[in-house]
Formats: C-alpha cells, sequence, structure tokens
C-alpha cells in the first residue's frame, strides 16, 4: 500500500485510469464516484499530514465537489484546509479558502454565508496585494448576484471583475 506522500503524488501527477471498460455512462459514473471517495479521502490525509500536494488537491477535488453538486464534501474539506493554513500562517491559503467557502455557500443559496466569507477573502487578498484574488472574489459576487436575480448588481460587478483581470493580462470568462 503507498503512503499517504505516495498517494497524493499519484493523485496529482499520476497516470490516467483505462476507460475501455466504460461501456455506459453508468460504468463512467460508478468509477467517478469511486475515484472522488478516494481523492477525497487522500486530500482529507493530505491536509492533515501537511502535505506538500495538499493545496493542488484541494483545488481540484473541491472544484469537482462544488461541479457535482456535493457542497457539504467541499465545505468540510475547506474548513479543515482554513485550520491548517491558519496554523502556518498561510494568508494566501486562508484567503483562497474563505473564498471557496463562499463559493459553496452560494451554491446552497446561503447568502449571508456567501457574502461573510467572500468579504472576509476580500480583506485577506487586499492585505497581502494579491489582486486576481480579489479580482476572483469580484467574479463569484458577481455569479451570486445574478444568481439571486439582481441583474445590475452583477453586471457592475462582471464589469469590475472584467476590468481587474484586463489589468492583471487575462481576461473574464463567463
Amino acid at each position: 500500500m503507498p503512503d499517504l506522500s505516495e498517494a497524493a503524488t499519484d493523485a496529482v501527477a499520476g497516470p490516467l485510469p483505462d476507460d475501455s471498460s466504460f461501456i455506459s455512462p453508468e460504468d463512467a459514473t460508478r468509477w467517478l464516484t469511486t475515484a472522488t471517495n478516494k481523492l477525497r479521502n487522500v486530500t482529507a490525509a493530505a491536509l492533515a499530514n501537511h502535505s506538500e500536494h495538499a493545496p493542488d488537491l484541494l483545488r481540484i477535488i473541491t472544484w469537482w465537489l462544488v461541479f457535482i453538486d456535493r457542497h457539504d464534501h467541499a465545505t468540510t474539506l475547506y474548513q479543515q484546509a482554513r485550520d491548517l493554513f491558519e496554523a502556518i500562517g498561510d494568508r494566501l491559503g486562508q484567503a483562497d479558502v474563505l473564498n471557496g467557502l463562499g463559493d459553496a455557500a452560494r451554491m446552497r443559496d446561503e447568502y449571508e454565508e456567501a457574502v461573510g466569507y467572500h468579504q472576509q477573502a476580500r480583506h485577506l487578498f487586499e492585505a497581502i496585494g494579491y489582486r486576481y484574488g480579489q479580482a476572483n472574489v469580484l467574479l463569484g459576487e458577481a455569479r451570486f448576484a445574478k444568481r439571486r436575480g439582481k441583474v445590475a448588481a452583477a453586471v457592475a460587478l462582471y464589469g469590475q471583475a472584467a476590468g481587474s483581470y484586463r489589468v492583471l493580462g487575462g481576461s473574464l470568462r463567463r
């Protein structure tokens, strides 16, 4: 059985599985569910053991969990990561996690919680001068305003996010 470091490395850089056994969409879904649970457990262990791969695993698996509407599992990992980043003094990690918690709360339609997390993330990003993170928070707030039917606020926030990304040499993709 591989140790945590090997499992984390394989999860990030290992070979992809042979998908020739996917005869039906149900086969693929079963495989994805199993793989998701394994990755979630590897990520939790990597966070608990302060693995160098923990931040990469966290980004990948929490994005996927939010994508498949498993906000509860994403939130649990974000909370575990927040505790780790606070303990080691990683303010960028803390801000990224707070933004992720805001996104997960947004997807659950928990407005007050989402706003609170995004504001905390924005303050940390501003404090450390990470403008890309600030733009990401604006984008999250724009998406939430759009989801709540607040069109004027969404347009204004999307405009601010797009301007921020443009200054940083990127672009806004909705």
